[in-house]
């Protein structure tokens, strides 16, 4: 794999405008990018992860962000473990971004109203991580239940972290409460909300006056939405007014897996 060649790292950085470099990028993994630009100095922003932009150039390209971005140097190199580091001309800014950037995939990095084009690594199916999450038919996540019943400390502590006996964050009690959990995110999310998770999140229109139709296409949106959890493999979702509230509908829904059926009553207020 080629490196930056030329000049890379050679240039002082540090007294010269940024706008007028010519800022380089390099791929070291499918979730590391290394920037030339570098200061060394917090105070420029370019340590923040939200001064940087990651944009998507190609169609198939996942959107991704930046989620954080440290300095590089001889000095502290050996403390990354990371052999790539002998494809660039230290110091750089290593860029880590929030998941896999679509393989062969082109991308931009911007900072500070410099950006530059690079292509993502091509990684071969073979080497490329399976979701370790899945265990016995079930997506495993960090515990937040929303149910007293879900929980795993008493008294329940509902949508926060829970903590074990041992300090450690504690994972879903059960493959089934973990898949509530989720299904709840999905139909509370709005549509939209997550940035770098394309189609994620049911939504709901405003001012929408409450019809049959209105009751059977939300269904149908929720539905799609819990379709999306890796182990469901079957769905029915029905939603209806709630008696003495008539702006709160109620969303059943029954998933099934290769284990079973989970079943969620969700309650949602129309904006």
């Amino acid at each position: 794999m080629p490196g930056f060649g030329g000049g890379f790292g050679l240039i002082p950085f540090g007294g010269a405008d940024f706008d007028e470099l010519s800022m380089l990028a390099q791929p070291l993994a499918a979730n590391l990018v290394a920037s030339s630009a570098f200061f060394g100095d917090e105070l420029d922003g370019s340590l923040l992860a939200k001064n940087w932009e990651i944009v998507a150039l190609d169609p198939e390209a996942h959107p991704r962000l930046v989620q954080s971005a440290q300095s590089v140097t001889e000095v502290n190199a050996g403390a990354f473990d990371l052999p790539q580091l002998v494809l660039v001309t230290l110091p750089i800014t290593l860029l880590a971004i929030d998941g896999v950037l679509t393989p062969g995939k082109r991308y931009r990095i911007a900072f500070n109203g410099a950006s530059v084009d690079f292509t993502a690594l091509q990684v071969a199916a073979s080497a490329q991580p399976p979701d370790a999450r899945i265990d016995d038919g079930f997506v495993w996540d960090i515990a937040n239940p929303y149910l007293s019943r879900d929980a795993l400390v008493f008294p329940p502590q509902l949508g926060t972290y829970q903590v074990t006996d041992a300090g450690d964050l504690g994972t879903d009690k059960t493959g089934e409460a973990g898949l509530r959990k989720r299904i709840m995110r999905r139909v509370m999310a709005a549509a939209g909300s997550f940035f770098h998770l394309v189609g994620y999140g049911v939504g709901i229109e405003e001012k929408k006056q409450i019809t049959v139709d209105f009751l059977r296409r939300l269904a149908a949106r929720i539905k799609a939405q819990v379709l999306q959890e890796p182990e469901v493999q079957e769905c029915d979702c029905t939603v209806g007014q709630t008696r003495g509230a008539p702006q709160v509908l109620t969303c059943k829904i029954s998933a099934r897996t290769a284990r079973g059926s989970v079943e969620s009553v969700v309650p949602i207020r129309l904006p």
